[in-house]
């Protein structure tokens, strides 16, 4: 089973790839649909203007999808409900990122 979000498609994956997570078997399609909005969302971070990784909270939230993303590695063949627990943190890490980025966007073009 392959992720229904594309390279070329421009909306993020991770609401759809939590969802997914419930009912899909193969894992690694999912992983790398958050990967790409990892990606992404990180390099907004860094290159849009009026949007940051400053917070103590933001920076948290990075360290903890990085570990996920280990434990994601480390237990995608061993242990496969594991690994599904960390991509389910991971895509949380990603949903609250693309919020507080939003949030920082309004109060950007408010000013």
């Amino acid at each position: 089973m392959t992720s229904t979000c594309t390279v070329s498609d421009i909306r993020f994956c991770f609401a759809e790839v939590q969802a997914r997570l419930r009912t899909a078997e193969a894992l690694d399609p999912l992983h790398l649909s958050m990967q790409r909005d990892y990606e992404i969302l990180i390099y907004l971070l860094q290159h849009a203007a009026g949007l940051s990784l400053e917070s103590f909270e933001d920076r948290l939230l990075v360290l903890d999808y990085k570990v996920m993303q280990w434990c994601y590695r480390i237990t995608r063949i061993a242990a496969p409900q594991q690994a599904r627990r960390a991509l389910n943190e991971m895509a949380s890490v990603l949903i609250v990122l693309a919020q507080n980025m939003g949030e920082q966007a309004r109060v950007h073009t408010e000013a």
